[in-house]
Order: C-alpha cells, then structure tokens, then sequence
C-alpha cells in the first residue's frame, strides 16, 4: 500500500528567537525560516514539545488560545472554554479534535512525528494551503512547518505563535454560555452561564442581558463563585418566541464584588439566530381518482414559508416526498395520505478530517464509504468531498450510493447498495484546497438507524486519514473508520480504516405537531362495456364495425341494447358510471341529427337501448355511433 508522504529535505540550520512561558500564560513562539527544516535538537522542534507537555488541563484554567504571527499580529482567537481546553488536551496527548469557535474550524491532528494546530474555515491538517497551521514537529528535515496568513508548505519566514491564557487578575468574570435556543418550540427557558475568569472568589455582581436591543430587567446576584468556576443562572422562564423571527442575545456581566471588572473584553456573550416555529398543520382535500393510475397528492400550508411532507401512515411509516404538489404512488384500490406542515431551518455541514491520499488512481474508480446516524429527521441536501487532484476545469462525473446498515462488510456486494445521485460534480477550490459537491436530492435521514454512504468518481482521488476518529454535531454523527474503495466497489482494492472526508451538507426542520389525513378514493374505471343487438333488430348483424357494418333497409329499425361496464349494474347508471352522450356520423363526419334515433339510458328495469330507423338522407350512408 502506497501512502502520499509529505517531502523530506535536509535540515539547514537557522537563527531563532525563544519566548519563555510566563507563570500566567503558556506560550509558543518561534521564528521559521523559509527552506529550513528542524528536528528534535533545534528550539522550533523541542519548544513545541515543551510547549505541548505544559497543557495540563488537570491543574490549571485555560480561558482562551490565540494564534498570531508575522503576516498577521492581532490573530485569532478561540474564547469558548470547553473548546480550548480540548484543544489543548489534543495538543498534549497528540489526539485529534476540531471544532468551530469564533468563526474558524479549530483542528488538532497528526501530520508527520507530531501534532499539528490549524485554524481555518474547514479542517485542512497536513494540507499544503494558504491558511493558518502550526507544524514543527513535521518529519525531521521538512519545510512544511506551517504559517500564519500565508503558504503552509515552503512558507515565507515569518514568526509564529500560540498562546494559551490562564486567569491573571482578580475580580475578572464573564458570560461564557447561554442554552442555545430550540429552533422550533415558542416557549423556552433562556439560562446562562457564567464564569470567574479571576483569581479571587466573587460573592456578588450584575447581570445584564438584551433581545434585539432591548434591555430586559437586569439581576443582582449574591452568591458566592469561587475561581475558575462556573454558574448558572436563569434569565427569563417560558419566554415566548416569535415565528419567522431574527433574535440576538447580549448578555453580560458587570461590578464582579462591586469593583471594576479588571479585564472588561470578556464580559459579554452575544448569539444570534433565526426562529422558525413549529408550523400549523397545511389543509387538504379529499378527492376520488377514476381507475388505477398515480394520484396528485396537493395541500395547502397556512405560511408561504412552509413546506409540506408526505407521509403513508399517521405516525412513523415511510416518507413519500416533500412538497406542495406531489406524485403520490401508484394506486389500485383508495387510500389515505397523510401530510405534515415543515419549515426548513440553514444548511448546516459537518465534516470528517483528511490529511492525505492513499493508493492514488486517476486511472480507476475511486471512491470512499462511511456511516452516519441522527438524532433527528435530517435531510441531507449534498455531500462535500475534498479531493487530491486540482479538480478545476476537469469534467468530474460521479455515483452516491447508499444502504440502510453498516458498510463493513458489504465493500464489494453491489447488490446491497442503491444509487441515490449521479451526473457532474460541481467543483471548486478554497484556500488552496479542491472540492467537489453533488447532490443528494434531499434524502432523508431518521433517527435510530444507520446510514451508509458511497462515493466514487473516476480521475481523481478522495482526501482521507487513516484511523480518522467519529466527529460529531447536535444532529448527527458521521462515525469513525471508514473504507477507501479503489475500482467500482472494491473491484481492484478495499483499504479498511481509511476515512474519507465526505462532509455531509444537511438542513433539519420544524414540523407540525399532527398529520392530516387526505383520502383517495379510486373507483373502477368503466371498461367492459359493450353494444350489442336488441328487439326489434330488423336488419342483418355484422361485426358493426367499419370493415363489416351492420345493414338496414329505410324505414326497418335497428335496435341495440347497452350492456354496463364490468362489475357495474344497470341500476348504478348515473350513480356509478354514466354514458355522457351519444353522436352519430357519416363517414364523412356528417353529424346525423339526434331526432332521427332514440337513448333510453340504463335504468333498474333493464339495460340502456338505442333505436335507429333510417331515412331517405342517409340512403347508402356508414354511419357510426
């Protein structure tokens, strides 16, 4: 098995500079020379180690971790506590984490002999691209140390940093949390979260919050928060929320022990969002269907906003699809339908990491396969898979398939898949990195089952990590492992714990609290029926068709009796089935007047007739009823 490694050189020996870490903060800081390398030995190599082993999260708070350097001194920033404490605890025990904090994609993860920091709009560890990494602990001797606003492989010389900052003052507090709002109930419980940043205890302060600009009722606290802790405090019991409606929160501390809050940044905690709100249930009609044949299943929502789905059972059962005006599925007897009012909240994504290639084939199918599972309905609008090759002004044509259940197992069993997307990939790059994304036509995803996915192209290769861990949001759970897939299922090779990066792009909803039920009714077509001859019949019976009519003189009469379609009777004509109208024409298209025969319709006592008796007009005339 051939794995894509990153470049070896030798090692040119440079000038550096160290900063020490101080007794508040734990720093990292080192300058980089463009084509250097370094190695355990050099200051860039064994600073990060010493650097990596002070992260004890077990003694000591880290408030928040910052990355700077040459190309951009100011940074950023990562504030949320939880976050960067796990990123620290990756840092030390060189484990793999990610997570989104202040708008940037946080990654730690394997690149070389030790652990790379990336801070970057999606996880790009061990990638060569214009972004932000750090990476001194790349094989000895490689250049690929990283950067900071700018090349990650080769890149300019410049100075990078990380620091990791512990409490330093007293009476330092701030709001560090608030329970992120439901996105569908009208009646919530807001709750905060507070924490001392201090290196005294605090046994009173403010609490200020706002809603759309709007200062609500501020709060005295007394109560005692000794360091490095945290509390919780309610801010308003079943607030009540407003449908299709923007909120931002503000939220924040003041006079922690009745003195100025020694560090005032990291008061205040802002979040905003859109609530959508549980939809009212849509209306429908009932509607009788004449035969068997595809019914239009229509409803109708009470907010243009809502969407509708279309389900086969009042509660659970199978969804048939989504939308205002459906096909529903072929009918040969009534049926009921149910539909369910939905609002569909933003796309969200969630996305494994991948820092290599492995076996790379532009020759062969290749492809990947996962699994997923949900804690929720989700709806998974496209996928998102980063691949090796540039995939700019390339013709990239794949498959998705799927199957309910694990892949393990299956690799290489194409009857166990079904295709659920096909056609051309729409490509991109961004900060350096290539991307394809295809469409997976809302395919929806219920909880308490597992999904496996497979994608596979042809010309390119997928981006993966060997022994990728599970990654995880508040809606779903892309678990770790995974098989990359070289020829159309595994035909040439499967390589096992290999784990492609195929983000999944997905939107959860609001829906509405019932199903309202819509009834086709399918009655029998009416087809059976037939003509055949009756009292008096004075004229001589052929096959009655165009080729061997029936023949009558003038002024004898021909009389034929309607026989009802199959399965009707008679005594149902006009209650069952009906006979619309009856015309009579030449062969010519001469309509022969209604007054020159007679309709007497079906009815209880007997079948239907029709009484013709020639004239003089239509002597040597094919007339057709």
């Amino acid at each position: 098995m051939k794995k894509i490694l990153l470049k070896l050189i030798l090692l040119i020996a440079v000038f550096v500079f160290i900063e020490k870490i101080n007794a508040q903060n734990i720093v990292y800081s080192d300058t980089f020379t463009n084509g250097a390398g370094y190695s355990s030995g050099s200051s860039q190599w064994d600073n990060w180690a010493s650097f990596r082993n002070s992260l004890d999260t077990s003694n000591q708070t880290l408030l928040k971790v910052t990355m700077k350097g040459t190309f951009d001194q100011t940074g950023r920033t990562c504030t949320d506590r939880t976050i960067v404490r796990r990123l620290a605890m990756a840092l030390r025990n060189a484990g793999t984490y990610n997570a989104t904090c202040d708008n940037y994609v946080w990654s730690v993860g394997n690149c070389g002999s030790g652990p790379e920091l990336n801070v970057n709009t999606a996880t790009s560890i061990c990638w060569c691209n214009n972004g932000w990494c750090l990476r001194p602990q790349i094989n000895p001797g490689n250049p690929n140390w990283g950067g900071v606003n700018s090349n990650t492989c080769s890149g300019p010389t410049q100075r990078l940093t990380v620091i990791f900052e512990k409490p330093s003052k007293p009476n330092d507090m701030g709001v560090v949390g608030l329970t992120r709002p439901d996105l569908c109930n009208y009646t919530q419980t807001l709750v905060s979260r507070i924490s001392n940043f201090g290196t005294t205890t605090i046994d009173s302060f403010r609490l200020y919050w706002s809603i759309n600009g709007v200062l609500q009722t501020p709060m005295y606290i007394q109560s005692r928060l000794g360091r490095n802790k945290d509390t919780s405090i309610t801010l308003f019991n079943n607030y009540n929320f407003t449908a299709n409606s923007n909120y931002t929160f503000k939220v924040w501390t003041h006079r922690p022990n009745n003195q100025t809050d020694s560090i005032a940044e990291n008061d205040t905690l802002r979040y905003s969002f859109f609530f959508l709100g549980n939809p009212n249930a849509p209306s429908v009609t009932d509607f009788t269907q004449c035969g068997n044949g595809f019914p239009r299943l229509v409803g109708t929502p009470n907010s243009s906003l809502d969407s509708i789905l279309w389900f086969n059972q009042s509660s659970g059962g199978s969804l048939l699809g989504i939308g205002r005006n459906i096909q529903g599925p072929y009918l040969t007897q009534s049926s009921t339908f149910y539909a369910q009012a939905a609002k569909f909240g933003g796309l969200l994504t969630l996305r494994p990491t991948a820092n290599t290639a492995v076996n790379v084939n532009q020759s062969v199918d290749y492809g990947g396969m996962l699994s997923v599972t949900v804690n929720q309905r989700v709806f998974l609008d496209s996928m998102l898979m980063r691949m090796w090759y540039n995939v700019l002004n390339t013709n990239l044509t794949y498959q998705v398939y799927y199957r309910i259940g694990t892949f393990n197992g299956f690799q290489t069993n194409a009857s166990a898949w079904t295709l659920l997307s096909q056609g051309p990939a729409t490509l991109f790059q961004r900060n350096g990195l290539n991307y394809a994304r295809v469409p997976t036509n809302n395919f929806v995803l219920e909880p308490s089952t597992t999904y496996s996915f497979y994608f596979v192209t042809i010309g390119n290769c997928v981006a993966c990590q060997n022994n990728g861990q599970a990654v995880s949001d508040a809606n779903m759970t892309i678990a770790g492992g995974g098989s990359i897939i070289i020829g159309q299922f595994g035909s040439q090779q499967v390589l096992n714990n290999w784990h492609p990066e195929m983000a999944m792009m997905y939107k959860v909803a609001c829906e509405s609290s019932t199903r309202v039920p819509l009834t086709v009714t399918v009655k029998p077509r009416p087809t059976g029926a037939s003509v055949v001859t009756g009292t008096p019949f004075q004229g001589q019976v052929k096959l009655g068709i165009p080729s061997s009519p029936d023949i009558i003189e003038l002024g004898k009469t021909l009389t034929y009796e309607l026989n009802p379609p199959t399965g009707f009777t008679n005594a149902d004509h006009g209650i069952t089935w009906t006979i619309n109208s009856v015309v009579a024409r030449t062969r010519y298209n001469v309509v022969v007047p209604d007054t020159q025969y007679t309709l007497v319709a079906p009815s209880p006592s007997g079948p239907g007739t029709l009484t013709y008796i020639p004239r003089s007009q239509f002597l040597d005339s094919f007339i057709t009823f």
